[in-house]
C-alpha cells in the first residue's frame, strides 16, 4: 500500500467532528496517520508495517505516545491563542464551551498523555515533579505581571 493510500485510509477514520486535523500541518498529520497504520491490525490480523524500533530507536508504541502528547499540546496551544485573542469566556459563534472550558479539557488531555507515558516508563514522574519545583523557585525573576505567592513544595 502506498504512503498516500495509507494516509488517505487513516484520514478517513480520523475524528472529523473535532476538526483537529485541520490545524495540524500535513507532515504532522501524515506522520500520525502512518503511526496509526503501523499500529492498527489489518483484517487478516497482521499489522500493516513491521513492529520494532525505527531509525530513531523508538518503538511504534513509544512513537504513538509521543504523537499523542504532541497532538494534545498543540490543541492546548491553539486554545491559548483563542483566549489571547478573544478572552476566557468567549465561545464559538455557533455555541459550545467557553475558551476556559476548552483549555481545561485540553489540559486534561495533556495530563492523560503524560500519564500514559509515565505508566509505560517513558518518563520518570519524580524527575517531572523535581523540575516543576525548580521552575517554581526560579520563574519569578522573569515574570512581570504575576503576584508573588508562596510556592508549593
Amino acid at each position: 500500500m502506498s504512503d498516500n493510500a495509507v494516509f488517505e485510509e487513516w484520514a478517513n477514520r480520523f475524528d472529523h467532528d473535532s476538526r483537529e486535523w485541520e490545524d495540524m500541518g500535513r507532515d504532522a498529520v501524515f506522520i500520525a496517520g502512518m503511526n496509526a497504520a503501523r499500529s492498527s491490525p489489518t483484517p487478516g490480523g497482521t499489522r500493516n508495517m513491521p513492529e520494532g524500533p525505527a531509525f530513531n530507536g523508538l518503538s511504534y508504541a513509544e512513537a504513538e505516545r509521543l504523537a499523542i502528547l504532541m497532538e494534545e499540546l498543540a490543541e492546548a496551544q491553539q486554545v491559548i491563542g483563542k483566549i489571547l485573542r478573544h478572552g476566557y469566556e468567549s465561545t464559538h459563534p455557533d455555541g459550545g464551551p467557553t475558551n476556559r472550558q476548552a483549555l481545561e479539557k485540553e489540559l486534561g488531555d495533556v495530563r492523560n498523555a503524560e500519564r500514559m507515558m509515565i505508566e509505560a516508563n517513558d518518563l520518570d514522574p519524580h524527575q517531572i515533579q523535581q523540575r516543576a519545583h525548580e521552575k517554581a523557585q526560579t520563574i519569578g525573576q522573569f515574570l512581570h505581571h504575576q503576584v508573588e505567592t508562596p510556592s508549593h513544595s
